[in-house]
């Protein structure tokens, strides 16, 4: 079981850091067009965003666990997390740079300075990176699971019990109430 947490723990990880590593590149990407306007170069804006590989994904870990602690949470949240990562690709790689590229080409005619236009996607990115805090309440919960199995050392007839302890519990709830205003009702 604790090897199944740790493809989670693992996967989460690998999720939030695409998150990371786009979050950081479009930011570099403003920065460079707040400044440079029309005049940035090409070769700024071209590299490729990374996107989310599902298919790389495991799923069972999510239904042992489910088992575990007889609740969806982590499923259902990991879910909300892959979401939100998909979104923000698409903001990057989208939405950003076809303002820049439109800019630069002059294809719109835009009611807004080039610095006007970038403190907007900065604002943008800011908020993103905010509501990207949520999800590593997953990891850490996740975490907690795995150091009570590790602490404790179940048998397979105890293992049912699991889900009755109370900082399992705990853990649940709270991942729970991180969730409450994405969960459906």
């Amino acid at each position: 079981m604790e090897e199944c947490l740790d493809l989670l723990c693992s996967d989460i990880d690998y999720t939030l850091g695409i998150f990371r590593s786009n979050w950081a590149q479009a930011l570099m990407i403003c920065k460079f067009f707040r400044d440079l306007g029309e005049n940035i170069d090409r070769k700024e804006y071209s590299r490729e965003f990374v996107r989310l590989d599902y298919e790389s994904f495991v799923i069972t870990p999510f239904f042992r666990l489910d088992k575990l602690i007889d609740d969806k949470i982590f499923w259902e949240a990991t879910q909300h997390l892959f979401s939100f990562v998909e979104v923000s690709y698409n903001f990057c790689a989208h939405d950003l740079i076809a303002a820049i590229k439109l800019y630069k080409d002059k294809s719109v005619d835009f009611d807004k300075n080039h610095r006007e236009i970038a403190e907007g996607y900065l604002d943008e990115l800011k908020e993103k990176e905010k509501q990207s805090h949520l999800y590593y309440n997953i990891l850490i919960e996740l975490l907690n699971i795995a150091s009570i199995l590790e602490r404790e050392r179940f048998s397979f007839r105890r293992l049912k019990e699991f889900k009755s302890q109370n900082e399992v519990q705990v853990s649940v709830e709270r991942l729970k109430k991180e969730f409450a205003s994405k969960l459906r009702k």
